[in-house]
């Protein structure tokens, strides 16, 4: 679906959505608004209270899209005679250009002596040429820069809508995916509280550093695998550098290992808490706006949404007046 190819046509399906669904996809990004997230990190609230935000923007902007597009289209009547005049001008001034370039290579490569004549002749082909070429320029009407500029306006107008709009779509759908993500890692996140007790337990036994050093890389290798754990896996890496030494240093090995089980409990039980209070809801927002806002995002498209992609690609869009 963010194949650029396909923008077009995927925004003509999501405004069709839109247009019959729009308040309960809004009722839907207001229900989700309304869930207490209250106990989560600070940063994953704020991330997900302004994908709320960008979900309620999606439509206008989605509208503007389409505003501006029309503007186009109407200006293109005018417009596009003008266009095609001047591109054809400029098409076969650039054609006399080439067959110049080409005579002039050729004149220079003639003896003055030798090929008097031939390069007389040639200097005649090269003034027709020029005097065609002159010809050819003065039929591009006075104003066609200005038109011109004024018509680009309106297309930088809808090409800088349609990016404000896919880049405000994935803004509100992926801080949601990433959500469910990390929520649903919490079974993996807590089969690793014991091996992380473990190890701490074992250092602060007098086990030997250099065994340590192992069992704390494969530990920190595990926490990276699992969403939202970075900053437990950056302190077991921390604990492992600080054995790794030529005199390891058993103190900050072990602090770094308290701080990692400090983290580890308090995202547990917001963890825990997320898994019944927040999951199923938020799986449910998620299921609601898949297949508009989120669309974008997704690993492939529906069968539906393929079948009316495929049959708007098929058809002829001009786009000659973006040139």
């Amino acid at each position: 679906p963010r194949n650029p190819k396909l923008q077009y046509c995927i925004e003509e399906y999501v405004n069709d959505k839109f247009s019959g669904n729009s308040a309960i996809i809004l009722q839907s990004v207001e229900t989700a608004r309304s869930l207490d997230m209250s106990y989560l990190p600070k940063k994953l609230s704020a991330a997900i209270e302004k994908s709320f935000d960008h979900a309620d923007n999606a439509i206008p902007l989605l509208d503007e899209v389409f505003r501006a597009e029309a503007s186009v289209m109407d200006n293109a009547v005018a417009y596009r005679p003008i266009h095609r005049k001047v591109r054809r001008i400029e098409n076969n001034t650039r054609k006399l250009n080439e067959e110049i370039d080409e005579l002039i290579v050729v004149n220079k490569r003639l003896d003055p002596n030798e090929d008097a004549a031939q390069k007389s002749e040639l200097d005649a082909r090269i003034s027709v040429l020029k005097q065609e070429k002159q010809e050819l320029i003065s039929q591009i009407p006075a104003d066609w820069a200005q038109v011109h500029k004024e018509f680009s306006v309106l297309t930088k107008a809808e090409l800088t809508a349609r990016k404000k709009y896919r880049r405000t779509v994935d803004s509100a759908y992926s801080p949601v995916t990433d959500l469910i993500e990390l929520f649903e890692a919490t079974d993996d996140f807590n089969k690793l509280e014991s091996e992380l007790t473990g190890l701490h337990n074992q250092i602060v036994n007098g086990a030997s550093p250099e065994d340590m050093i192992d069992p704390l890389k494969s530990l920190a290798k595990q926490f990276g695998s699992i969403k939202g754990a970075s900053k437990i896996k950056s302190q077991i890496s921390k604990a492992r550098r600080a054995l790794s030494k030529k005199k390891p240093k058993l103190d900050k090995a072990i602090s770094h290992l308290d701080n990692a089980g400090v983290i580890y409990r308090e995202q547990r039980l917001w963890r825990e808490r997320a898994m019944t209070e927040l999951l199923p809801d938020m799986k449910i927002y998620e299921q609601a706006i898949r297949g508009t806002i989120g669309l974008r995002l997704q690993k492939r498209l529906a069968k539906t949404e393929a079948l009316y992609v495929a049959a708007c690609t098929s058809g002829h869009r001009d786009i000659s007046l973006h040139f």
